[in-house]
């Protein structure tokens, strides 16, 4: 599966969005099937049509704008594509319209309440579910590494969190998850402050990752090059206090007194943090849902979401 992963990531930009569209559209049809009734459903013939309706039209406004936004030298040129990226917002509110009328119109005497509910489900999930993605597509477009770096860290946090609390864990973190213990929660947060520093210092260092999409077509094994760089990853010198460069002279006998390190570092980790602190509570959201709707293992495609928390807290 990391392999997998990798090999994506490598291939280009495109198969990476690729991979998240269909994560995002499996996630919302396993999502939108949670609130499902079958034997209303067999009398509301348009019921799952509105549904695949709505995740389109939202998927083409989203979508729509971040090519817009990061490919506007192409699209504006292009006699095909300028009528729709000149009226790519009218466009897009008119399509939700037909969904809301559409909607109205196949109003049931008897399945109101069900409906509505279905109607606020629906849009929830897409709130929830596919504006998320657009995020992380968007992040996707401006480096691999806005991409990478997140989704390595929670997966990192995931694993050594699992390996502290097997050999050190004593205390219960959670309820939700008996097995989750504060000695892991703990060793977890600390490796994963170290990973993060050693592979951000890593990632810097690749241009395919840090520079933002220019070629659609390019790889990992494409001459990515891009001028000027973000600062953010251009290392700056830091001026250590007296009292650090004394200590490091007593204890190594060198005479240090600045490093250079770039701003990257220092958001890794404060972004590892973040990774180590939230990404495990979108393990106990996916523990809490699986209990609240009594899924079990083996029975949906989300079952690879509830085994790996990881995954679920990055889509």
């Amino acid at each position: 599966m990391i392999g997998s992963f990798f090999g994506i990531i490598g291939a280009g930009h495109v198969w990476v969005i690729m991979m998240v569209v269909v994560v995002q559209t499996l996630v919302y049809k396993e999502v939108i099937q949670l609130a499902q009734v079958p034997s209303r459903e067999k009398k509301l013939p348009w019921f799952k049509t509105m549904n695949w309706y709505f995740l389109v039209s939202t998927n083409y406004f989203l979508y729509g704008e971040s090519i817009i936004y990061y490919f506007k030298q192409i699209v504006m040129i292009d006699a095909y594509f300028l009528p729709l990226a000149t009226h790519h917002r009218f466009i897009s509110f008119v399509l939700y319209i037909i969904g809301f009328v559409f909607f109205v119109s196949n109003l049931k005497k008897g399945h109101y309440k069900f409906q509505f509910q279905q109607f606020c489900w629906t849009h929830m999930t897409l709130l929830l579910v596919v504006c998320q993605s657009h995020f992380i597509i968007n992040n996707i477009f401006e480096g691999m590494i806005w991409f990478v770096f997140p989704v390595s860290l929670v997966i990192c946090n995931d694993i050594f969190a699992y390996i502290c609390g097997f050999f050190w864990g004593r205390t219960q973190l959670i309820q939700l998850s008996p097995k989750k213990t504060v000695e892991g929660f703990v060793g977890g947060w600390a490796c994963t402050l170290l990973f993060g520093l050693l592979w951000a210092t890593l990632l810097m260092q690749w241009d395919y990752m840090i520079c933002p999409v220019k070629d659609l077509g390019a790889s990992a094994w494409s001459n990515h090059t891009c001028e000027p760089k973000n600062p953010v990853f251009k290392p700056v010198p830091w001026e250590l206090a007296p009292r650090i460069a004394s200590f490091i002279k007593r204890m190594f006998f060198v005479e240090i007194h600045e490093v250079y390190i770039a701003p990257i570092q220092l958001h890794a980790l404060v972004m590892a943090c973040f990774a180590s602190l939230i990404a495990p509570f979108g393990g106990f959201f996916a523990s809490g849902v699986k209990r609240a709707f009594k899924i079990k293992v083996g029975e949906s495609w989300l079952d690879i979401i509830f085994v790996y928390p990881s995954v679920t807290y990055e889509i």
